[in-house]
């Protein structure tokens, strides 16, 4: 086993071949989920509505009236239930994938992100506007821990380490990176990326080594040590770099430049 994925957060599934994203590909879809309509989920966050496109077709199959400030679309730990951050109507929605239809609303304040640990025993709910990071329970989302670290305005974006046991938090309106860990939930490590910087999504790499960052005001995606996020370089990017996401086998990271209307493969 490679060291990035060694000692590794109890009740979390092995690695597969050393690659964060090895359980990703498609012949590795678990059976019970595996024959869901293969909808695209488009949250418009200057309305109230999630969008719900049939990848094969490309036309809409429904509009979700998910609520105000619909940010992102989630899936549950156990690929069951699709959950829509509301901010502006202070819920999570509960969307099942088989339907497309609501389930259940959950009353969370401001939620921007939702992200489940890698042993699926704690939801964390990034709250941007009250610079909050909230640990809840995966099936109430009721409270478990409130952190606000000092020194992290804006906290929106995470992605675990290898093993699980830490993950990454982007402050926008500070420019810095936290380290905090999955199972006490304290800050133990603060990286700062300059007072130009306004970070947003953040990527580990397949194996683990690092993480992908992408500076919103910068026009680039900087590259930070696992381990000491001390940064290693960066990529340019056409304009305004949001979201990240790798491809299914770990090969690519395709980055959605806002500003640009682009989409750009690194």
């Amino acid at each position: 086993m490679a060291p990035a994925f060694r000692h590794r957060l109890p009740g979390m599934p092995p690695a597969v071949g050393n690659d964060v994203y090895g359980g990703t590909r498609r012949t590795a879809m678990r059976k019970d989920v595996a024959r869901d309509p293969a909808y695209l989920y488009v949250p418009d966050s200057t309305g109230t509505t999630t969008t719900v496109i049939d990848q094969r077709t490309r036309r809409v199959v429904r509009v979700i009236h998910s609520g105000l400030l619909s940010q992102h679309v989630t899936p549950s730990y156990d690929m069951r239930t699709l959950y829509v951050d509301a901010s502006g109507a202070n819920s999570l929605v509960a969307i099942d994938p088989r339907t497309a239809r609501v389930e259940r609303r959950y009353p969370v304040p401001r939620p921007y992100n939702l992200y489940f640990t890698p042993d699926g025993r704690t939801a964390i709910v990034m709250v941007e506007e009250y610079n909050q990071i909230r640990f809840l329970d995966p099936r109430t989302f009721k409270g478990h821990d409130v952190l606000t670290p000092h020194g992290c305005d804006g906290p929106n974006h995470a992605d675990f380490s290898a093993n699980g046991r830490w993950f990454v938090v982007t402050c926008e309106f500070s420019g810095t990176l936290l380290k905090i860990s999955t199972t006490t939930h304290r800050v133990v490590g603060r990286v700062s990326l300059g007072p130009t910087s306004k970070p947003q999504d953040v990527r580990i790499s397949p194996d683990g080594k690092r993480f992908f960052v992408a500076e919103m005001d910068r026009d680039r995606v900087t590259m930070v040590d696992a381990r000491t996020l001390r940064p290693l370089g960066s990529i340019p990017t056409p304009s305004m770099p949001h979201g990240l996401m790798p491809s299914r086998d770990g090969r690519f990271l395709y980055v959605s430049d806002r500003g640009a209307g682009k989409i750009s493969v690194v």
